[in-house]
């Protein structure tokens, strides 16, 4: 029943160019299984892995199996140029299948829009994006953004503080010249480290996410972690609303970052079924450590 619960990197139809199968019904599931938001990491369309292999290996042979796509993509490309087009294609193609597949019950969150946009020099690609991507949701998938994804652990990528602001006074002014309403901004970060360093990403974020590295099992090299590391969650939450505070924006909605995905080779599988109920557990306890609901 908590409208809020969603889920990061849900995959969608262009993630078959990757090699995976069977993910265009990925969206639907999790929307069935009870998520009402979800996000997906952005790739280039030329990134490469650190090999030097090209990551969308098989985009070609999936444009030519899905020409109508390729023919979406030929058209942001021309109205937009190569970059922005693809950037305007991916998250259109994402945002119309949420739509489509949930009718409309998925809110997307559009991101991570620093990383989309990191140059001083990007402002103008940024507005244009952030009008195009709207006007596209207005015309076949009403009400699907959820929100602008702006920041994923700033503090350990090194970015900017003032480009980071930049990226939201960008957002909002687009907003704002469009009449549009303006969407909540989201930034995951970490409680933990130098508050200098965190409060000046959380001043004019409507939601922090915190990130789930300050607090939950996974380590290298892979080694099984007990029930107490959960423990930190509560700290987690109070670390973040001091910084809030101190970044005078008190009010912020703080959110907890569970991880559930299995990733250890050998050993251990986690976390498990327990591992779960013990991080929700956690995550909604209330009292004094926690200072409020």
């Amino acid at each position: 029943q908590v409208n809020g619960f969603g889920m990061f990197n849900v995959y969608f139809s262009i993630d078959e160019a990757l090699g995976y199968r069977d993910v265009r019904d990925d969206l639907s599931e999790v929307y069935a299984a009870g998520c009402r938001r979800v996000t997906h990491y952005f790739r280039s369309e030329h990134s490469r892995e650190a090999g030097g292999e090209r990551v969308w290996f098989g985009l070609d042979d999936w444009l030519r199996s899905n020409p109508d796509q390729a023919e979406r993509l030929q058209a942001w490309k021309r109205d937009y140029g190569a970059s922005l087009g693809w950037k305007l294609f991916f998250y259109s193609t994402y945002l119309q299948e949420a739509y489509q597949q949930t009718q409309g019950g998925l809110k997307v969150l559009v991101g991570e829009m620093y990383g989309l946009f990191p140059s001083d020099q990007d402002d103008a690609d940024l507005k244009t994006f952030v009008n195009a991507i709207r006007e596209f949701e207005a015309q076949h998938c009403p009400g699907t953004i959820g929100g602008w994804y702006v920041a994923e652990e700033p503090t350990g990528k090194r970015y900017r503080p003032e480009r980071y602001t930049s990226v939201v006074d960008t957002i909002r002014a687009s907003e704002s010249e469009k009449g549009g309403s303006p969407l909540p901004i989201y930034v995951d970060i970490s409680p933990y480290g130098e508050q200098r360093q965190i409060v000046p990403f959380l001043a004019k974020s409507d939601v922090i996410m915190i990130s789930p590295d300050a607090y939950i099992w996974a380590r290298v090299p892979p080694i099984y972690v007990e029930e107490a590391q959960y423990e930190s969650i509560p700290h987690a939450v109070r670390s973040m609303r001091e910084h809030a505070k101190a970044a005078g924006n008190p009010n912020a909605k703080i959110e907890v970052v569970l991880q559930a995905y299995d990733w250890n080779q050998t050993g251990t599988l986690q976390p498990n079924h327990i591992n779960m109920h013990q991080q929700v557990s956690y995550a909604l306890k209330q009292g004094w450590v926690n200072r409020g609901v």
